[in-house]
């Protein structure tokens, strides 16, 4: 949705997208109102969703929920800093090498029942384990999601593949 949204519907190089576009019976496109503002919002909304989701009614927070598995190919590295939750701001930062990939977790102020982070490996093989601080962690091997529980301290996640 993401990728077709952005190349499909928004104006290249300004992301503007107009409310209403005729494109019948001429020879190119021709703009009938201005941008749409809702519209505006939704590749925003949508790469939030993608890397921090709040479940509307569940005490739970997703992290990772849909990047793509090219961002935890070897070599990646990327974070998110101080994304707005409902408990607080959160941030993570993902590291990937060639058998594990290390997530430094900094979890919201207010304490959540449970954090989800999805691992999704680019090599589509399963996650053979997984620590927090060193410790084993909670893991769903069939939705490749290790669970953090009330985690009130920054920590890190080690993925090994």
């Amino acid at each position: 949705v993401l990728d077709g949204h952005l190349a499909n519907h928004q104006m290249r190089g300004t992301f503007s997208d107009f409310e209403q576009v005729d494109i019948h019976d001429v020879a190119e496109r021709t703009y009938r109102a201005d941008y749409c503002v809702p519209a505006q919002l939704t590749i925003p909304l949508l790469t939030r969703w993608m890397l921090v989701f709040e479940e509307r009614d569940a005490d739970c927070l997703w992290l990772c929920k849909a990047a793509p598995q090219r961002w935890f190919a070897p070599g990646q590295r990327w974070s998110v800093k101080d994304a707005p939750t409902r408990w607080g701001r959160v941030s993570f930062e993902v590291q990937a090498a060639d058998d594990r990939v290390v997530v430094q977790v900094t979890p919201p102020e207010r304490e959540v029942e449970a954090i989800y982070l999805r691992v999704r490996l680019p090599s589509g093989e399963p996650i053979r384990s997984a620590t927090v601080n060193g410790q084993p962690a909670e893991l769903d091997v069939a939705r490749s999601v290790i669970v953090l529980r009330r985690q009130a301290a920054p920590c890190e996640v080690v993925i090994e593949h």
